[in-house]
């Protein structure tokens, strides 16, 4: 008869935090292979679902392949394949099952073949990728002892929308690595990827999502990954217990059946609830050492990094306030962004394996009703400052390195080229916060030339030009640059958001590091109500209501004195810019040229349902006198300036507002208390590859009545084209 191969030390059980504020009693079993660690031979399959723009991008991505294969090459004889997808060819076999020794790589010469796959580098459906690497494992399955799959992607062509059926066929392939014992792991890049999507292929295996933030951390995540992979055990625990928390993987088990992903190499903790660990296999023997001093702060630190990652925050903050450790406790109560849990999460893996690094600022007991930490303020509140205070403004570098995000449009070719400059700041003359993405922009008026390419005569002229500062929540701009009044500059220089002061032009000016700040803090919707929320909404409506009457009403009566001459006209006309010096180009559709991308965005929009907008619309009428005014100078210039405060009015409202909903989505806690929420179809008109496609084809709508206003909440996914 086989002998059961690990050895299980029983540690003791304490009562602690679990889900859904309720605690439960934790039983802690050490787990120890007694084998030996066997010198066993590894298949490792790389996939690069990747797209680089950037030359350094590209360069970067060759020096971690080229240094992950070193480190395979120094492990042993093991073999390494490479999947990429090539612009014009598809997924080709960069490396089939070669060797990891110098001299394969020499024959196969391996640097040229990675040059050429990362300079013509594309992304392709994850399926197709994952068929191909399948049938790889089957060419060496008799000579390797294990094989493991490693995706490397930046989260856009792996999420399912534009391919049917491309969600079912991703999880039966993942399926089948699982049934085949196959190892699949995903190492997601930069902070636009269907974490959702990628999340679900792993949820019932003992495999890793990792998330980087650059190309060069790839190269530390292969490590680590090659290093646990080839640790991991081929045998496996079966239990009857309904469920288990194994710590080193993080993963938890929700039915009976086999406990997997254990190391051969040092200790695994293995944590049962409610009762102790129950063997299929009664005739093993567990032994007893009650020592929890050491057990109780890993489980705690791995259980947060399980809720973080699962989303679970407030269940999060509960474990980690049972480690005592204050200064860990301070941050899990103010992470919001993607960015920021990812982050957090791997902090958390780090002060489970290494003690020296817990408890920074002590430890004691803590009490979540007392211990409330001061917030510093965030970027949703340093633009509200700064966007509230007359004499306070700010600037964008025009040397910054912007990474756009969204569609790209062909121009109309007119033989004319806009030359912005390179050098100096261009006012933000708006803070732009859509309704229904979780983005903000700013808007700018770029000050250059419009240059004739046939003759090289320029002619002075603008743009707008809008930039992202924050993508779906997650910060998109390292800084900003402002010029601040005595007031404003003292309050954020209390707080350490801004040091040094710069001159130029005469003016002084600051630099905003936006990487320091948080995007929203629990200030952003503390002491909010839902009543207060939804008079915001009705006001808004009657703003933009009058504004629309006021607007029509000068269109109609009131044409502005031209200040061009017809040679200035003349001349404008024939470099395509108009009265107000802006050079303007017309937009003929996507360009098809640039490759296509997608990002996943959040949309959540409220609106104020069965609006009385005509019976409004005539009272505003009657209330300006629009329909008997003399149209006086005198009147019309009254006009112009209610129509001014108006829109000032209008987009500071507009501003609290959306940050309310900001704030309130990233935070997960909802300001109304829904009454129903259905789910509706939601589809787009047009194919993805020219605008935007909603994730599932459906939304969630919620509605509730607030005294005698009816709010509608409408929330869905959204894939956004990006060029």
């Amino acid at each position: 008869m086989k002998s059961f191969p690990f050895q299980i030390t029983y540690k003791g059980k304490a009562v602690l935090p679990f889900t859904n504020k309720t605690q439960k009693e934790c039983y802690f079993y050490e787990v120890a292979s007694k084998k030996p660690l066997s010198a066993a031979i590894h298949h490792h399959i790389l996939i690069i679902d990747f797209q680089g723009n950037q030359e350094e991008e590209k360069e970067q991505l060759k020096k971690c392949l080229i240094k992950t294969l070193d480190v395979l090459c120094k492990k042993g004889k093991h073999y390494v394949s490479l999947l990429a997808y090539k612009k014009h060819e598809g997924l080709v076999r960069v490396l089939s099952s070669i060797r990891c020794d110098r001299a394969s790589y020499k024959m196969a010469e391996i640097d040229r073949l990675i040059e050429e796959a990362i300079q013509l580098a594309c992304q392709g459906p994850l399926s197709q990728s994952l068929e191909v690497a399948l049938e790889l494992t089957k060419r060496l399955k008799e000579h390797c002892d294990a094989q493991h799959i490693t995706l490397f992607t930046d989260g856009f062509s792996s999420s399912p929308i534009g391919k049917a059926g491309e969600v079912e066929t991703c999880m039966q392939l993942c399926r089948r690595c699982y049934e085949d014992e196959i190892s699949l792991n995903l190492i997601a890049l930069g902070t636009y990827y269907d974490s959702q999507f990628l999340k679900s292929l792993i949820q019932d295996s003992s495999s890793e999502l990792l998330h980087v933030e650059q190309i060069a951390d790839y190269e530390g995540a292969m490590a680590l990954l090659i290093s646990r992979v080839e640790a991991i055990s081929k045998d496996k625990i079966n239990v009857q217990n309904k469920t288990s928390f194994l710590c080193e993987t993080r993963h938890y088990y929700t039915n009976a059946g086999s406990i997997q992903g254990l190391s051969e190499k040092g200790i695994n903790l293995l944590v049962t609830y409610d009762e102790p660990l129950q063997l299929l296999d009664t005739k093993v023997k567990i032994k007893k050492q009650e020592t929890l001093s050491q057990v109780i702060p890993y489980y705690l630190y791995q259980f947060g990094a399980y809720l973080v990652k699962e989303g679970d925050i407030e269940t999060a903050e509960e474990v980690i306030a049972e480690t005592g450790d204050i200064a860990t406790y301070k941050k899990v109560c103010s992470i919001y962004s993607t960015r920021e849990k990812g982050n957090f999460f791997k902090e958390l893996i780090q002060l489970a394996e290494k003690p020296q690094k817990r408890y920074k600022e002590g430890k004691q007991i803590i009490d979540r009703q007392t211990l409330k930490r001061e917030e510093p303020l965030c970027l949703l509140e340093i633009l509200s400052i700064i966007l509230n205070d007359a004499e306070s403004k700010l600037f964008w570098d025009y040397s910054y390195p912007y990474e756009r995000i969204g569609p790209a449009y062909r121009k109309e070719e007119l033989g004319y080229a806009f030359i912005k400059p390179t050098l100096g700041y261009g006012e933000i003359e708006k803070v732009c916060i859509g309704s229904k993405k979780l983005n903000i922009g700013v808007q700018v008026k770029v000050n250059g030339q419009v240059e004739e390419l046939k003759t090289h005569l320029k002619l002075d002229a603008a743009v707008y030009r809008e930039y992202n500062i924050i993508v779906n929540g997650n910060l998109n701009t390292k800084y900003l640059i402002t010029e601040l009044s005595r007031k404003v500059r003292a309050q954020l220089r209390k707080q350490g958001v801004i040091k040094v002061a710069f001159k130029q032009d005469k003016k002084v000016f600051h630099k905003l590091q936006l990487e320091k700040l948080k995007v929203v803090n629990a200030r952003i919707i503390e002491q909010i109500i839902a009543e207060q929320v939804a008079g915001y909404l009705y006001e808004l409506e009657i703003l933009k209501l009058r504004e629309s009457c006021i607007r029509k009403y000068l269109k109609n009566i009131f044409q502005p004195m031209q200040p061009l001459t017809k040679k200035q006209l003349k001349l404008y006309e024939r470099f395509h810019i108009n009265e107000k010096g802006l050079f303007e180009t017309k937009q003929q559709g996507l360009d098809y040229s640039l490759p296509v991308s997608y990002y996943k965005a959040e949309v959540v929009e409220w609106k104020i349902e069965k609006f009385p907008k005509k019976k409004l619309e005539d009272e505003i009428i009657e209330d300006y006198h629009l329909d008997h005014l003399k149209s006086t100078a005198k009147q019309i210039k009254q006009l112009q300036e209610s129509l001014s405060e108006l829109k000032q009015k209008k987009q500071l409202l507009n501003n609290a507002v959306q940050m309310i909903r900001i704030g309130s989505t990233l935070m997960n806690k909802p300001i109304f208390n829904w009454e129903h929420t259905v789910i509706k179809p939601k589809r787009q008109a047009i194919p993805l590859s020219e605008g935007n496609a909603v994730v599932g084809e459906c939304m969630h709508v919620s509605t509730v009545q607030i005294q005698d206003l009816f709010i509608k909440q409408e929330r869905y996914s959204l894939m956004v084209t990006h060029h």
